[in-house]
């Protein structure tokens, strides 16, 4: 009975040891402030640099059995061209920096992007030009392009969501 309980002895501490050494690599978890309701938040060290960008173009590929995601992206692409030619990308914004960056975001796809509004038209046949040069984009995907545009920009907007509608806010 004595190599059984050696062998048992041996086994709880080898797991011991593995228990003990993975609590100091596992990661911190952090509170979001202290006179807010205690929501868990994990310290992240890696985040992509375009978030929008990747999501957008992620969500054009999705959608590929509706139009061509190719043809959308150069769209996306040309367009977002031509905002960062009309706004200086910068590290920091002041409020009124950051208030006509937007405004040229939007002159941009009102006037150059040719976008209006119709509700529940999904984004790849959006960017597509129709008969009369229009495009049709809903609100949602609308706040996606100033989202992506605002990133490209160094802005630091966040999707804003009410009933039935969302926005870009700074």
């Amino acid at each position: 009975m004595e190599p059984i309980v050696k062998t048992s002895v041996t086994i709880i501490g080898v797991v011991i040891a593995f228990l003990a050494t993975a609590a100091l690599f596992m990661p911190q978890i952090t509170f979001a402030g202290d006179n807010q309701e205690k929501t868990l938040a994990r310290n992240i060290k890696f985040a992509p640099e375009h978030r929008y960008d990747i999501k957008i173009h992620e969500f054009l590929d999705l959608q590929k059995d509706f139009g061509n995601p190719a043809s959308a992206h150069r769209t996306l692409d040309d367009l977002f061209v031509r905002i960062k030619k009309k706004t200086k990308p910068r590290a920091k914004y002041n409020k009124e920096q950051a208030i006509k960056a937007l405004k040229v975001i939007g002159q941009v796809l009102k006037e150059e992007g040719n976008f209006e509004y119709r509700k529940n038209n999904i984004l790849i046949e959006g960017l597509k030009k129709q008969k009369n040069g229009r495009r049709f984009i809903d609100c949602d995907d609308y706040s996606s392009l100033y989202l992506l545009a605002g990133e490209g920009l160094g802005l630091s907007l966040k999707p804003v969501y009410a009933s039935n509608h969302s926005s870009g806010m700074l």
